[in-house]
């Protein structure tokens, strides 16, 4: 199916399908799949645009299909001491400042585990990923209207862990 979607529209460079996220070690039936699935085609938008990177990535990494040129574009992958964790977020923003396109699929054709009781991300990590949106938001031509966007991690890591849990659930 990627191939086929990556075959049919050439101008694409990054296609990701829609992915259910398993979390709580929760088995799901095929209906809460689907209710999953269902749930997030507002998150993930079938053809974002650059506006779609300001609450999140409109992509998440391991359901991705790149082609090569995109990597030759933007100079590779990148990869910088103060973006650890954010290396995707940081590249898919670099490729729409490139004029480079992305799709999401609508199937789900990827399954993703979530845990948010114990995926805690440091205050260091959320200061690292402020200065990603900034730096992507300043390419994307996103300010001042990223501004709150930019906060929303230092926000994120004034909070208790407990709320972002229930956030999360």
């Amino acid at each position: 199916m990627h191939g086929r979607m990556m075959m049919t529209f050439p101008n694409l460079t990054v296609l990701k399908s829609r992915l259910p996220i398993w979390n709580h070690m929760r088995m799901w039936t095929l209906l809460a799949l689907i209710v999953i699935c269902i749930r997030r085609m507002a998150v993930f938008p079938a053809r974002p645009r650059k506006q779609d990177f300001l609450f999140n990535s409109p992509f998440i990494h391991g359901s991705i299909l790149f082609r090569r040129r995109c990597f030759e574009k933007v100079s590779g992958y990148p990869v910088m001491e103060k973006i650890a964790r954010y290396e995707d977020y940081m590249l898919f923003m670099q490729l729409y400042a490139a004029g480079l396109q992305g799709a999401n699929l609508q199937e789900c054709l990827y399954q993703y585990y979530f845990d948010s009781k114990t995926r805690r991300i440091p205050v260091r990590e959320r200061l690292d990923e402020a200065i990603v949106r900034w730096r992507g938001f300043h390419m994307l031509n996103l300010m001042p209207k990223g501004l709150p966007y930019i906060g929303k991690p230092l926000i994120l890591a004034l909070l208790p862990p407990k709320l972002i849990h229930h956030m999360h659930s």
